[in-house]
């Protein structure tokens, strides 16, 4: 018995240590979802989401200050006139109905390719390099602290959720 629980030791502190220590570098898998997909709208509220949110597309339009967007766009048969498109109801439809429902995320090492889309999902940092430098309108990139950052994300996302607020009372 003796002989036996030496052969199975795990190798003690010290290697728990090493263990502990040592870098992980192995992405975990795509997150493969098994629930059942379920609605937040009914018919009725994805039609007024989708009528609003065309209207905004065809009406007010949308700024791209950056000129080689603008040609993509403009290529695409967008009405562009100046920095700011405009997309009719039949080309967002169209441009949409070219989006596939899935594609692979290549990786150098083909094993660590990941599927995406579907039932498949995959969750990434947000914080890089790029996040900690805002860009002002004026195209004046400014480093700043993660707090900041991440407070000014919070500040933008609830000002997105009262313009649906305030399109949804007035649809």
């Amino acid at each position: 018995m003796n002989e036996q629980a030496v052969q199975t030791r795990a190798g003690g502190r010290d290697a728990r240590h090493t263990l502990r220590n040592a870098p992980d570098f192995a992405m975990p898998p795509a997150l493969h979802r098994k629930l059942a997909v379920t609605g937040l709208m009914d018919e009725e509220h994805v039609a007024k989401f989708d009528n609003a949110s065309k209207s905004i597309l065809e009406g007010v339009g949308a700024v791209f200050r950056d000129p080689i967007a603008l040609e993509d766009r403009k290529r695409a048969g967008a009405d562009v006139r100046g920095e700011r498109i405009h997309l009719d109801r039949a080309l967002v439809r169209q441009l949409i109905s070219t989006i596939p429902s899935g594609w692979t995320y290549r990786a150098r090492n083909p094993e660590k390719s990941l599927p995406f889309g579907g039932k498949n999902s995959i969750f990434v940092s947000m914080t890089g390099a790029r996040c900690n430098m805002p860009r002002d309108l004026s195209t004046i990139t400014r480093s700043s602290k993660l707090d900041e950052a991440l407070r000014d994300y919070v500040e933008r996302r609830q000002r997105e959720i009262s313009v649906v607020d305030e399109l949804n009372t007035h649809c």
